[in-house]
């Protein structure tokens, strides 16, 4: 039996383990397989089209197919048991969901814990962030649009978008998410229904990957 989740994914760090930033991967033939079941994709599919419902405010949403899936092999190794069911390890898939006139990306990510396969929500749109590294950048975003919006305590983030690199490889870096470049992205938050855009940072380094919040002005 699986468990639908609804948790974001500042909540999925909790069953992880407590390390750096984990490049995605293209997965083996034996996930492929896994994520092609159709059970798997309905469930997928459903957990997208609820979180699009949840976070864009609409009653209605339709996914498409979801993109071929990633993993994160610094999280755990992604195996399969006798049955061909995920045992360990995290995939990552992204489905486009439509409604309401809106068009956004919902990844969905799916994991074993103690057995037991759950579906939960991550980052929505191109964010290059991993699990992880997406919790600790969600305290920056959030504290640098509390500082805008005064008594608003309902933030949340609706959508993200990859930006640019803003540096060359760096063959030092802890981590070589993306070659130990930097790179910028845009997140947009909803607080109490007014929409603001955060410009995050990340900045690779020999000790891990820092990172910078910024809401300019007029956003």
């Amino acid at each position: 039996m699986r468990r639908i989740g609804r948790s974001l994914v500042l909540l999925l760090p909790l069953m992880l383990p407590a390390i750096g930033p984990a490049a995605a991967q293209k997965p083996a033939d034996d996930i492929n397989a896994f994520v092609s079941k159709p059970e798997h994709r309905q469930i997928v599919a459903s957990t997208a089209i609820q979180a699009f419902k949840t976070f864009q405010q609409c009653d209605s949403g339709t996914a498409g197919p979801a993109a071929r899936p990633f993993y994160f092999p610094m999280l755990g190794a992604a195996r399969v048991d006798a049955n061909g069911n995920l045992a360990s390890g995290l995939i990552k898939e992204s489905v486009v969901v439509t409604g309401c006139g809106k068009q956004k990306v919902e990844n969905i990510l799916t994991l074993s814990d103690k057995g037991q396969l759950k579906s939960v929500v991550g980052l929505p749109g191109t964010s290059k962030a991993d699990p992880v590294l997406a919790r600790d950048s969600m305290q920056y975003a959030f504290m640098g649009i509390a500082r805008k919006v005064g008594q608003c305590r309902d933030i949340h983030v609706v959508d993200t978008q990859y930006d640019e690199y803003e540096g060359p490889p760096n063959p030092k870096a802890k981590s070589q998410t993306e070659g130990g470049r930097a790179w910028r992205e845009t997140w947009t938050m909803n607080a109490c229904g007014n929409l603001l855009d955060t410009d995050i940072h990340y900045i690779p380094d020999e000790t891990g990957t820092a990172i910078q919040a910024t809401v300019a002005p007029g956003k």
